[in-house]
This record gives structure tokens, C-alpha cells and sequence, in this order.
């Protein structure tokens, strides 16, 4: 068996604290682009044998391995050694308890993105995002999750479509049809988005039926690695769940409220207002065009599919039984620091009140709110707030669309004094801290 995954020895001399954070990320390594290299040359042989000329793909994995390179200089890949050690546990359970996998080669790679996603980018590379691992509670989700993308690697579903999408771009019926409607004389534009419409929604259909696939081999790979059928169903019931519901909602009049400067309702969109503002459910033209199949249909397949093992047994399933998934670092903090990283201060500074909300004494919580209340100010007051703050849109969580109504709303003296109180309350619990203070400093000069 010869699965592998990047290992604490491998890629220890590459690696940098982050700044004002606990994650880690990943240097470019030669260690680690030649073992992918590896498993590429490897994939690329396979497919010779199969197919003789393999020109189409031999420039879909030199793409893929620019890609890799410029996300390594762009520190997008991030390292815990608990986090890796769990991934490595289920990865070598998995590939052990498999034969049809057990002879192919696997790194599994953390981003620094806060998305609840993971995928395979073929050539035997899975990516897991730090969002969906904050979202994790088991090994056995962990596991499911990691089987699901091995699934796709299997059958090779990322390779088949970029060579199904460069194959096409090459066709001479792709460029007699593009010929056909610059030749028009009319409506040449609405034409051109049919035309393209209909084929992103083809690769849509054909991306959800490879998803349904992926959800049967992983649930075949888990069963076989002796995990518990349910923590399929139990994983994407899971990832369903909305992000924004790990904390409890927003007190503005306590969080945001203070006795010499009170909240203001003007800032915020009326309450009665929010049922209209949640996104609407999504029509069947919407559907279509998703990658991937919704959650509650692809829960009833596996269902159907583990209908006569659920027979076999009356133990109550508890999500929990296996050991949990650990981390070195707070994952919820660090969450918070990759929106910062995408420059979005809006989703950041939203989500850094709702955990303070549960933690109000959370110093590390406090600090980076602190940062990012400084950041906002400075985007707002050099007029460039749009960069790192989305505007209200109507498909946007009703809560959310609250919030950064009101970073839209408040005047920037308004901000000043908000500021100054938000520091000025929570002074005692942060005395100490230089930075912290001179943030208060700065806004208590701004306001007199």
C-alpha cells in the first residue's frame, strides 16, 4: 500500500508561524512538488497505456501543476499537525480496507479558505478547505468526506472533464457554431449566452451525476473501512447546516450598545424587514445550473442505498462515538483570519461578533475585533469600503444582509464613536495590550 501524505518530517523546514494567527502555512517544497509530480508522471503513464496520445492531458496537468506552484507562493495551503495526523489516520484506514485504491498515491493538502468545501483536483490531490474542517465534529465525517473525493479521483471525474472541455474548445463544431453567430446580424450577444448557457448546463448535469457516484463509493469505502454507514448522512446533514448559525446572532444594543453612546436601529434594516430580505428557494432553471445535486436528494439516495443495513442493527448512532476531530489551533478563530486573508472585513468582523457573542472574554477574539473595526474605518474613510465590505444583495442570509447594512449605514463619525466605546468597555480585559490601547487612543483623539 502506497498511499501517502505530507508528513511533519517532509515539509517541517518549510514552514512560518502566520502572523497574528496559530495556523501555519505551507512553503513551496520541492519534497512536496515532487511527490505530486510523481503521482502525476504516474497518472500520465496509465493514461498512455489506455490511450496512446495523451497531448490533451499531458497540458491539463501542466496547468494543474502551475496552479499548485503559484497557491504554494501564495500561501494558500496552511498546516496543524493534529489536523494532519487525523487526515492521515482515515486516509491510511480507507486505502488499507480498499483494494481497488490501495496501490494509488494521495496528498491531501489544507487551504486557507473559509468556504465549507473540499474537492479533488485530480492526479490524486484532494484539497480540504479550513471551513469545511471547522465544520467537522468526527473522524468518521472526516473520513466520508475524504472517501467522497477519493471517489472522484477513482474515476477519474476532474481529468474526464477538463479533457471533455478542451476536446470541445478544439472541435471544429465549437468553432463553426461561434463562426455561425459572428456571421448574425442581429441579437449576436444573446445568442453567444445561449449558446454558452447550454453548455455550462450540460457540464452541470454531467458534474452532479458524477457527484452522485462519489457519494456511493465513498459510502462503499467507508463501510469497508469499518466505519458506521450513517456518518455518510450524518456528514451531509452537516454541510447543509448554515455557517452563520454557530454563534448566536448579534445583540447590537449589548455587543455594539454602550450607556454614552446607545446603538442606533437607523443603522440597521428594520426587523420587520427580514423575512423579505432571506434568499428565495431557487426554481428549476437554479438547480440546474448547481454542480452539485442538493443536499436532501443526495441524502435519500444514500438512504435508499443503506436501507437493508440499517435493518441490521437497533445501536443508537451517535455522530460522537468516534474519537473527535483536533486541532492545534482554535478553528473558529482561524476561520475569522481566512476572510481576513480574502480581504473581506465585512464576513470576517460579522462572524468575529457572533462568536463574541458566546465568548465575551475571549482576549484573542477581542483583538481581532479590535483590527478589523480599524480596518473597516480606514476603507470607509478612504472612500474604498466596497473592496472589502459586500453590499445588501437579495440572496444574501437575513442576518448577514443586517450587518453589513449597517457597516453601509453608519456615518464615519458614527464609526468613530462606536469604535472608541467598543475599546473603551472592553479596556479592563485588555490593559495590558499595546496595540489594543492604541487603538482606543486613536479614536478617543478623533472624537474630542
Amino acid at each position: 500500500m502506497r498511499s501517502l501524505l505530507i508528513y511533519v518530517f517532509i515539509i517541517i523546514a518549510n514552514l512560518y508561524l502566520a502572523q497574528g494567527q496559530d495556523l501555519r502555512y505551507l512553503h513551496f517544497s520541492d519534497s512536496i512538488i515532487s511527490q505530486i509530480n510523481n503521482q502525476h508522471s504516474e497518472r500520465l503513464n496509465n493514461y498512455k497505456l489506455q490511450n496512446g496520445d495523451i497531448s490533451l492531458y499531458e497540458k491539463i496537468y501542466e496547468r494543474r501543476k502551475e496552479n499548485l506552484e503559484k497557491a504554494f507562493s501564495d500561501s494558500l495551503f496552511v498546516y496543524d499537525k493534529l489536523i494532519y495526523e487525523g487526515i492521515d489516520h482515515c486516509l491510511q484506514k480507507i486505502s488499507t480496507s480498499n483494494e481497488a485504491i490501495q496501490e494509488e498515491n494521495y496528498t491531501i493538502l489544507v487551504s486557507n479558505s473559509p468556504i465549507a468545501n473540499a474537492y479533488s483536483i485530480g492526479g490524486g490531490t484532494i484539497i480540504l478547505n479550513l471551513g469545511i474542517l471547522r465544520k467537522i465534529r468526527t473522524q468518521g465525517e472526516l473520513a466520508f468526506i475524504i472517501a467522497h473525493e477519493i471517489g472522484h479521483d477513482y474515476k477519474q471525474d476532474v481529468d474526464i472533464s477538463a479533457y471533455r472541455n478542451l476536446e470541445r474548445l478544439d472541435s471544429e463544431e465549437f468553432e463553426d457554431a461561434i463562426d455561425r453567430i459572428d456571421k448574425e446580424k442581429y441579437n449576436r450577444r444573446a445568442q453567444l449566452e445561449t449558446f454558452f448557457k447550454r453548455l455550462y448546463l450540460t457540464e452541470m448535469k454531467f458534474s452532479r451525476q458524477q457527484e452522485i457516484r462519489a457519494d456511493s463509493l465513498a459510502l462503499k469505502f467507508i463501510l469497508n473501512a469499518n466505519y458506521d454507514y450513517r456518518y455518510s448522512i450524518s456528514t451531509l446533514n452537516l454541510l447543509d447546516s448554515i455557517d452563520f448559525y454557530t454563534f448566536p446572532a448579534i445583540d447590537y444594543s449589548n455587543t455594539l450598545g454602550f450607556e454614552d453612546y446607545p446603538f442606533k436601529e437607523k443603522w440597521i434594516i428594520d426587523k420587520s424587514d427580514l423575512f423579505s430580505m432571506a434568499a428565495e428557494s431557487p426554481d428549476e432553471d437554479t438547480k440546474a445550473l448547481k454542480s452539485h445535486p442538493d443536499v436532501e436528494e443526495r441524502i435519500a439516495r444514500l438512504k435508499l442505498i443503506t436501507e437493508v443495513k440499517a435493518d441490521t442493527t437497533t445501536e443508537f448512532f451517535n455522530p460522537r462515538k468516534l474519537p473527535a476531530l483536533k486541532s492545534g489551533v482554535d478553528l473558529d478563530l482561524a476561520f475569522i483570519d481566512s476572510w481576513e486573508a480574502q480581504n473581506n472585513y465585512g464576513r470576517a468582523l460579522f462572524f468575529s461578533l457572533k462568536q463574541l457573542e458566546a465568548q465575551a472574554d475571549n482576549k484573542q477574539l477581542l483583538r481581532r475585533i479590535s483590527k478589523l473595526f480599524d480596518k473597516i474605518y480606514e476603507a470607509q474613510n478612504s472612500h474604498e469600503l466596497s473592496r472589502y465590505v459586500e453590499s445588501p444583495g437579495p440572496y444574501q442570509e437575513a442576518t448577514y444582509k443586517e450587518f453589513i447594512t449597517f457597516l453601509s449605514r453608519i456615518r464615519l463619525s458614527e464609526l468613530e464613536m462606536l469604535i472608541y466605546h467598543f475599546h473603551l468597555k472592553n479596556s479592563g480585559l485588555l490593559g495590558q495590550d499595546e496595540d489594543f490601547l492604541d487603538t482606543l487612543n486613536k479614536y478617543k483623539l478623533k472624537i474630542r
